[in-house]
């Protein structure tokens, strides 16, 4: 199932994303980034516990959520990038 649902997820990408405009397209990766935080309860204690070995007790909690959330937000802004930039190219 993941694979058809990937496959459709990128589909779906090549056409809503490159026609929008750069702060459109911000705003959608913010929210891609948002909801996978939220939804990826396993990601996010692999994140946290991938800080927890580097940092210890140097880091707060709400700062380890602060990095991990951005994190999502970061590569959702990445991935947005690379279908927004293909409208140059197809």
């Amino acid at each position: 199932m993941r694979r058809p649902v990937e496959w459709f997820l990128i589909w779906l990408g090549q056409r809503i994303i490159p026609p929008l405009s750069l702060d459109a397209l911000l705003r959608l990766s913010r929210w891609i980034g948002d909801t996978a935080y939220t939804v990826d309860c396993r990601g996010k204690a692999v994140a946290a516990a991938n800080l927890r070995v580097m940092f210890g007790t140097r880091m707060t909690p709400a700062r380890e959520r602060a990095l991990v959330r951005r994190s999502y937000r970061n590569m959702a802004r990445v991935l947005a990038n690379i279908f927004w930039m293909s409208r140059d190219t197809l």
